[in-house]
């Protein structure tokens, strides 16, 4: 695909999605993680309300109670 045009890239029959440390380096277990999240998430529908991580909700309560 080096040195193609971008007109001839949208009428390719797949796409092409980096995954993994490709785009900057990263330990091996980002890359096998983002590899399993794209892998999990490849046929899903996208949910524009959902987030790739588990929230954490922190619980403050006042020192004199």
């Amino acid at each position: 695909l080096a040195g193609t045009d971008e007109d001839q890239l949208e009428t390719l029959p797949f796409s092409l999605t980096r995954v993994g440390d490709c785009m900057a380096p990263g330990t091996i277990a980002a890359a096998v993680y983002h590899g399993h999240r794209y892998a999990r998430e490849l046929d899903a529908l996208p949910d524009p309300d959902g987030v790739p991580f588990k929230r954490e909700y922190s619980l403050i309560q006042d020192a004199l109670t």
